[in-house]
């Protein structure tokens, strides 16, 4: 019994070798906490939703290095093998190009990176998972996003389903991929929030992916949200009280794309009739509580409702205070997500908060550097700066502000300093020197 090693399917060690042994890696994001290096994802939501369209901004996303607002993007540009199972080349060509204006009336193509690889099935062929073992072997890519699961799936058997999953699990771990997959609802999620059980296959999908997003619709026919729906490492951020929202954008007819518009509850996405007489009872059983201080029982007398429909909504209305709570000034909005523009800090960089406010604290507009009044700049790991205290400090105080904010602002905010220099030396920045020179610097 004290070696239980075997030869086949499993390697059996003492829990602490394993712990000496294996290597924790740097996790980085590729779509924000939704998507995270090693991990098998899944994007799920109705046909038509924008889907693909999303998968091909994330894929270019990351191909660039330029995040999708408010998504942060940790990795540095990758290549990535994009799977398309969904569209053929013309059709593919014709969503990502333009007709010029005037006389000129050639197709103005979008530029994609040269890191961008899209792969399609040959004519009449299938589509094993042993050919998109071949492909990443050749290519040597570590990132994968596959449209869509449907294809993979023969027969739309569950089981198949499972045995699909299990396999990218397995190319996962033997090659160190981060995969994401988009699938599709069973059922319409337009008048009520979406769930996991409402993906095709979805007890088998959620048991064997490491992590979940939907996309939905609200708020106008261009309107869009995302939700997180599961989650190994990450916390879950964007849950139903507070989910980011998008229009799709094809200002650019050359690539139509998410644009974010904010954030809000899932439940002030909903359109239809029934959707807005909830929200109005909703606004009233506010109004009856707060204001009234109506018991549940006068609340659903007053409304002729029942009372398990006013005790339900309340628990709604405490989810969405609570969020509000969270997101203001220095919210789950604004700084959990790298180089946010929502919280105050970015505010006063930007410039944004009072004017006046800004002119008494002797900032003209914007402050170019790292100031105790608008915070310091946001440096990843590759940024330069002239003096590295400088990207230590802005760095350790923003992994500070983002746990107190996911602490439920437990204990007081972290309070930012800047590095103090020495003027004699000739240490640090001209911009820093005035600010010192103010006596805005603590």
């Amino acid at each position: 019994m004290d070696d239980l090693r075997t030869e086949a399917y499993f390697d059996s060690r003492p829990a602490n070798e394993w712990m000496s042994e294996a290597r924790i890696g740097r996790t980085d994001t590729l779509f924000g906490e939704l998507w995270m290096t090693g991990e098998l994802c899944v994007m799920f939501g109705e046909p038509g939703i924008g889907k693909s369209l999303l998968a091909v901004q994330i894929a270019d996303s990351i191909t660039k290095g330029k995040p999708i607002a408010p998504f942060g993007l940790s990795a540095k540009s990758k290549k990535v093998l994009y799977v398309d199972l969904e569209k053929t080349a013309e059709q593919f060509k014709r969503r990502y190009s333009a007709r010029g204006d005037g006389e000129n009336t050639r197709r103005k193509r979008y530029k994609f990176s040269k890191h961008f690889h899209r792969a399609v099935p040959a004519e009449g062929s299938e589509v094993p998972l042993s050919q998109l073992e071949r492909m990443v072997e050749k290519g040597g890519t570590k990132i994968v996003i596959i449209d869509n699961l449907q294809h993979l799936v023969t027969g739309g058997q569950p089981r198949q389903a499972g045995r699909v999953m299990r396999e990218l699990r397995r190319l996962r771990n033997a090659y160190g991929l981060s995969i994401l997959v988009v699938t599709q609802t069973s059922r319409s999620t337009s008048r009520r929030g979406i769930a996991a059980a409402d993906m095709v296959w979805s007890q088998t999908v959620t048991a064997l992916a490491d992590n979940i997003f939907a996309v939905g619709k609200g708020g106008s026919p261009s309107g869009r949200y995302i939700k997180h729906i599961k989650t190994k490492l990450a916390p879950m951020i964007f849950g139903a009280t507070t989910v980011p929202r998008f229009e799709i954008d094809d200002s650019r007819a050359n690539f139509p794309s998410f644009i974010h518009s904010g954030f809000g509850a899932e439940i002030e996405m909903h359109q239809d009739e029934d959707d807005r007489w909830e929200l109005d009872t909703i606004s009233e059983i506010r109004r009856l509580h707060e204001v009234k201080e109506y018991s549940v029982r006068e609340i659903a007398a007053t409304l002729e409702i029942p009372k398990s429909t006013v005790h339900r909504y309340l628990q709604i209305i405490r989810a969405m205070t609570d969020a509000a709570r969270t997101s203001e000034h220095f919210g789950l909005d604004a700084c959990v997500v790298d180089r946010c523009d929502f919280c105050q800090v970015c505010w006063g960089r930007r410039g944004a908060i009072d004017p006046d406010m800004i002119r008494e604290k002797g900032h003209e507009g914007v402050c170019e550097d790292d100031c105790a009044d608008c915070g310091p700049l946001v440096y990843d790991d590759g940024d330069t700066h002239e003096d590295p205290e400088i990207r230590r400090a802005s760095k350790e105080f923003h992994e500070k502000l983002r746990d107190w904010v996911l602490s439920d602002k437990i204990g007081p905010r972290p309070v930012y300093v800047p590095p103090v220099f020495d003027e004699d030396e000739g240490i640090g920045n001209e911009i820093i020197r005035a600010c010192l020179t103010k006596g805005k610097i603590l």
